[in-house]
């Protein structure tokens, strides 16, 4: 299938603060996720079906509105003559929408093609503006926005700010209804280089230093994948996981986030052989003074060690819990001096650390009360589902893994279940152990939650 290029309207944008600064802390721990990668960028991209009534001019104007309001989309970052990468914040410019006809084609598909363009084409991010925008066009009228941001200047929070601020514009003026208070990333830097911060990144530094000079430095026993290697890409979803994670946080009283990381632990030392089992938490940071509402990259590595040997699992959650409140209070640090900490321990050592299980826990924050009640665990158990998929472009990573509410895009789940995305590389870890390690979450908590002794 093919598609028409119609136009491309330009987009004037202006907004208030500019200059040239350091990199905040997210921004640099995203570039070096960035530059870890081999297949793709990192970019948070989405298509979105448009009310008929939609005009070009009115999107334009939405997307001059966000560029204007928010510091972060109108980034682009260089090196400077001593090497040092900084961030150059535009005052004024100007970008383009594109607009894309169908041609007789289905519109819903077109905007597939164009999302996957806008998706795969690299950022250069010394000249191009970290987002794109484009509409699709059937007949003459606008059917889908297809969206494209660099993960370098937004998370999916910040996308959800910027949501609300097209929602929340006031709609004689077209302006915000009110000013930007987050800190948006160049004070951010500015703040970070403050005493306060460094003795903040000095303590976080601290802990990673007090955690990697005891813990084991591998992941994954020698030959457990396969020499060939090759990123797969596993989808599972779970309605009994759901319910016990339910079941035992009310009977433990802690949020189900530290339930799902005690689970995973028992899984990931089970399925290796490692045991304790570290992993790399994705901490937020929006819960740090003036970064709730700011569309920017916040999310940075914590550091959890949980041993799961000859302990009941309500220890284990217990030391979940534990291990969690520590990584998310030293989540927030300059990377830079992390990563030269890692390589020298790693020299010291004599041997190379391989920090490479992450976690990210993408589920919205449990509700006040948990209701623990009133399931049939093992009759959930069978509608479980496990998918392989094809996903163009995968993170190169040995073994990531996401809990989400919803499952991925086109596939079906159980009403209320987990779902657990799993992007693994096979020189590490084999595809039946990735299946073993998903399967063991569910036995695991289900187990626990019917364990009332």
């Amino acid at each position: 299938m093919t598609t028409g290029l119609a136009s491309r309207i330009p987009v004037e944008f202006e907004g208030e603060g500019g200059g040239t600064g350091e990199l905040s802390w997210g921004q640099r721990e995203m570039w070096g996720n960035i530059h870890r990668q081999v297949n793709t960028q990192l970019t948070l991209a989405g298509v979105v079906p448009l009310p008929p009534e939609t005009t070009v001019e009115s999107v334009a104007a939405s997307f001059g509105f966000l560029l204007g309001r928010h510091q972060s989309l109108r980034t682009r970052i260089r090196v400077d003559a001593a090497g040092r990468l900084q961030q150059v914040v535009a005052e004024r410019g100007e970008t383009h929408l594109e607009v894309v006809d169908a041609d007789g084609a289905d519109p819903t598909g077109v905007a597939e093609i164009v999302h996957v363009r806008l998706r795969d084409t690299r950022f250069d991010f010394a000249q191009d503006w970290p987002v794109r925008m484009a509409v699709v066009r059937d007949k003459g009228i606008l059917t889908h926005i297809v969206t494209a941001f660099s993960h370098l200047a937004v998370d999916g929070a910040g996308v959800d700010v910027l949501v609300a601020d097209l929602v929340n514009r006031d709609p004689d003026t077209g302006c915000a209804r009110r000013p930007v208070t987050a800190l948006q990333p160049l004070d951010q830097a500015r703040r970070q280089s403050l005493p306060g911060q460094r003795r903040q990144s000095d303590a976080a530094l601290r802990y990673w230093e007090r955690i990697l000079r005891t813990a084991p430095a591998h992941r994954f026993a020698e030959g457990s994948g396969r020499s060939d290697g090759g990123i797969v890409v596993a989808h599972f979803s779970s309605p009994a996981m759901s319910a016990a994670l339910r079941t035992l946080g009310t009977r433990h009283q802690v949020s189900t986030a530290s339930v799902l990381l005690a689970g995973y632990a028992v899984a990931l030392a089970t399925v290796t052989g490692r045991d304790p089992s570290v992993v790399q938490v994705l901490v937020g940071n929006r819960f740090r003074p003036g970064l709730a509402e700011s569309v920017s990259t916040l999310s940075q590595a914590g550091l959890c060690v949980i041993d799961v040997a000859g302990v009941g699992f309500g220890e284990v959650i217990r030391r979940a819990w534990q291990a969690a409140t520590k990584a998310y209070k030293y989540a927030y640090y300059d990377s830079t001096h992390r990563d030269e900490l890692i390589e020298s321990l790693g020299r010291e050592r004599g041997e190379q650390f391989d920090l490479s299980c992450i976690v990210n826990d993408l589920r919205a924050p449990d509700a006040e009360t948990l209701d623990g009640d009133g399931w049939d665990l093992p009759a959930l158990v069978p509608d479980s589902r496990l998918d392989w998929l094809d996903v163009p472009n995968p993170p190169d990573e040995r073994l990531f893994i996401s809990f989400t509410d919803q499952p991925y895009p086109g596939l079906a789940a159980a009403p209320d279940s987990v779902c657990v995305m799993v992007h693994a590389n096979t020189r590490f870890i084999s595809t039946s152990d990735v299946e073993s390690c998903l399967r063991r979450i569910e036995t695991t908590l289900v187990e626990a939650a019917l364990d009332t002794k």
